[in-house]
């Protein structure tokens, strides 16, 4: 997906073992609703992480000895490490292996966002095949891993194009996280229009982060940076980015609202 790609929705499930509450350490596990440009990569350092960015909702539920409770939050982004993704093992999961992608303005392809997902999960995360061929390494970026048998990555992405669609899979199917979402997103008091009240969910971190500079600064998106030509620009410090990219999404709503809330 380019630089200009218009915001779909993505919906994934996810499961977060030993996730930090005020109460503890629990399980918590549920869905995510998000509206985001693409699958992004950030890197800081040596460390890689996977992101979803843009206005979203997590509907959820803690698992607790005496049960569940629910959660449900409203977010700026979801981070989590390509590293820790597995279909069949414990670990923290964002479920990225077969989201659904819902495109009311039909912008996207199918094969568009297989690449992007496949892209992430071969060279950014720790591939899902077993014989590595080969490892390259240069200066100016991570490592680039190639293995053999690249296509057994099994991606099951479902995309959901137009505006009638998008309306039956979002407020029919969906609508137990979709309406919360977009009543904040509508809402008069704009609950989504400042950034820095908004928590990201912050996988591999088994928590919510606020995304302050401190947090944020030395995170770069590599997309943008490989797209933007003007020095200045892919010097930006990493909490502008990822805040300024929010922004772009949440306008970019807001100019097309009719096809994002769905009534």
């Amino acid at each position: 997906m380019s630089y200009r790609q218009k915001a779909v929705y993505w919906l994934v499930d996810f499961v977060v073992p030993n996730f930090i509450t005020k109460y503890g350490r629990e399980e918590l596990g549920g869905r995510i609703l998000i509206a985001s440009r693409q699958l992004w990569s950030l890197i800081s350092g040596s460390q890689v992480r996977s992101a979803l960015i843009g206005p979203g909702y997590v509907k959820a539920e803690t698992k607790k000895p005496s049960g569940e409770v629910d959660f449900n939050e409203p977010i700026s982004a979801v981070i989590f490490d390509p590293t820790e993704l597995r279909r069949s093992e414990p670990l923290p999961l964002v479920n990225i292996f077969s989201p659904e992608v819902i495109d009311p303005l039909e912008e996207s392809s199918k094969e568009e966002i297989e690449s992007v997902v496949r892209r992430i999960m071969v060279t950014r995360g720790r591939p899902l095949v077993q014989e590595k061929l080969a490892e390259v390494k240069s200066l100016t970026s991570i490592p680039t891993l190639e293995y053999t048998s690249t296509s057994k990555i099994r991606l099951e992405i479902k995309l959901t194009s137009g505006v009638s669609k998008a309306r039956f899979a979002l407020s029919g199917i969906h609508k137990k996280i979709y309406n919360p979402l977009t009543s904040k997103l509508s809402d008069a008091r704009h609950n989504y229009d400042e950034v820095e009240n908004l928590n990201i969910l912050w996988v591999d971190r088994r928590k919510l982060v606020a995304p302050s500079k401190k947090v944020l600064s030395e995170w770069t998106i590599i997309e943008q940076s490989a797209e933007r030509t003007k020095p200045e620009e892919t010097m930006r410090d990493g909490y502008d980015q990822i805040t300024d990219e929010y922004r772009r999404t949440l306008n970019f709503i807001k100019a097309n609202l009719s096809s994002y809330i769905l009534k």
